[in-house]
């Protein structure tokens, strides 16, 4: 019953993020783009619970809805990095490339950070590991997939999204 309700709200939070994120970016492409990553890092949870043989639990669930937050945030960075690149009058292809390269340090450093700060939590030092080790081992691998997929699939995405509304606007 608590994960059903979890993830009604879980569910209401994605809509939100996602209508927050249309009018941010006054489109809604964009959102669509950044809200594919959420689903896509929950393969780095599944492959940290399973590789580790933590159990999926509450803590598990909590360290989901955290990894959400930062997903979402590496995304819309580099997003607005390459729009505003766009707007600069740079092309698609250029744009990319160099958001990716201005955004990756950044990113790349947010997620270390992130990790190394979550090790301890996966460490039994001071008693009580077995409680926080769903959360931290939830968010360390899930922060490692969507670091590689926000690097790599979210310029992907936005090329293939720009490319076919141009393809798109030629046949009119």
């Amino acid at each position: 019953e608590s994960f059903k309700t979890l993830g009604r709200s879980m569910t209401v939070a994605f809509l939100i993020i996602l209508i927050l994120l249309a009018a941010q970016f006054k489109s809604l492409k964009q959102p669509f783009i950044i809200g594919i990553t959420i689903p896509l890092s929950f393969i780095g949870v599944i492959l940290g619970l399973m590789i580790t043989r933590v159990p999926f639990g509450m803590m598990s669930f909590f360290g989901i809805v955290a990894l959400t937050g930062i997903v979402v945030n590496d995304a819309i960075v580099m997003i607005s990095q390459i729009n505003d690149y766009r707007s600069e009058g740079k092309g698609l292809f250029l744009s990319l490339v160099e958001g990716g390269k201005t955004r990756l340090r950044p990113i790349l450093l947010t997620t270390i950070t992130s990790i190394a700060g979550l090790i301890p939590l996966t460490l039994d030092f001071a008693g009580g590991a077995e409680y926080w080790r769903p959360l931290a081992v939830s968010l360390i691998f899930g922060l490692l997939v969507a670091t590689i997929l926000t690097l790599v699939v979210v310029p992907v995405l936005y090329s293939f999204i720009e490319k076919m509304d141009k393809d798109q606007l030629k046949n009119i």
